[in-house]
């Protein structure tokens, strides 16, 4: 029973190490606009979140756990969400800066 347990244990203890490890940035380097630092911190929120879903997914493959139709279901759906979210964040972020541009250019004249 052991031996089919420690593979899983271990591979569950690198999913939360790993998926740990996308918060150091947040925590560690936050932004002082606060607009830049919802798109900063909801990028490395939704690496963590990539990173457990293919863990966990990885971890039930170890224990013979069969969980492809809603792995694959779930890893689409949140790494379109991903897609989508830095995308439309570089937008919004681009639309502000040239904004921000614009109005200094217009106040110098």
């Amino acid at each position: 029973m052991i031996a089919n347990l420690l593979p899983a244990v271990i591979m569950f203890a690198i999913t939360v190490s790993v998926a740990t490890l996308f918060f150091v940035p947040v925590t560690r380097f936050p932004a002082k606009n606060e607009l830049i630092n919802f798109y900063w911190a909801g990028f490395w929120v939704f690496l963590a979140v990539i990173a457990s879903i293919a863990g966990g997914v990885n971890t039930l493959m170890i224990v013979d756990f069969n969980s492809y139709a809603i792995a694959n279901a779930l890893l689409f759906a949140t790494i379109s969400c991903f897609i989508c979210f830095v995308v439309f964040g570089w937008f919004r972020l681009s639309a502000t800066a040239l904004l921000a541009g614009a109005a200094r250019i217009k106040a110098r004249f």
